[in-house]
């Protein structure tokens, strides 16, 4: 019977060490995790209490990061769908063949052909008089021919050809034709 109580108080100092390295392997974790790796003290330099206070005091830092970052996704997800919404209006806008409006597509076109007829007519003052019986054609390509894709632009080069560009129709338009 004496032997009893001898296994029985030992399986409880065994269980009570396993028990306390367990506990102690916990602190040691926690406090990898929560100190700073440059000024990290050992264990045996800051007292439990001590290190369960900083963890404390890291979860709540934590949180308030996380509380941060969710408010900021939150702000970018709110930009997304607005810049969504943009995108989907001026696609809206967009005509069926796919071309820009004429009126941006045209204005850049524009200028390109002023400053072109500008310094032409700086070198010969007869591109002038040229430049004003072009302008019309000029215009009706601007609005006409699509730049999407290549044969989008082969397609619609094509249909302004054909329907602006034709002998009868430049021979209507012929601004001295009684010359």
């Amino acid at each position: 019977m004496l032997q009893e109580p001898i296994n029985r108080r030992s399986s409880h100092i065994s269980a009570e060490h396993v028990r306390r390295c367990s506990i102690n392997l916990g602190f040691t974790t926690l406090a990898s995790l929560v100190l700073p790796l440059h000024s990290q003290p050992t264990l045996k330099n800051i007292s439990k209490a001590a290190l369960l206070q900083k963890s404390a005091e890291y979860i709540k830092w934590l949180q308030s990061e996380r509380q941060h970052i969710q408010e900021e996704m939150e702000k970018v997800r709110s930009e997304i769908t607005e810049l969504n919404n943009t995108i989907n209006e001026y696609q809206q806008q967009l005509p069926a063949t796919g071309a820009p409006p004429a009126r941006q597509h045209s204005s850049h076109l524009t200028d390109m052909f002023d400053d072109y007829v500008r310094s032409r007519t700086l070198q010969n003052w007869k591109f002038w008089v040229f430049s004003i019986m072009v302008r019309p054609l000029f215009d009706t390509y601007t609005e006409t021919v699509c730049t999407a894709s290549l044969e989008d632009f082969c397609r619609t080069v094509l249909l302004w050809l054909e329907k602006h560009c034709s002998l009868p129709i430049f021979r209507k338009r012929s601004v001295f034709r009684e010359v």
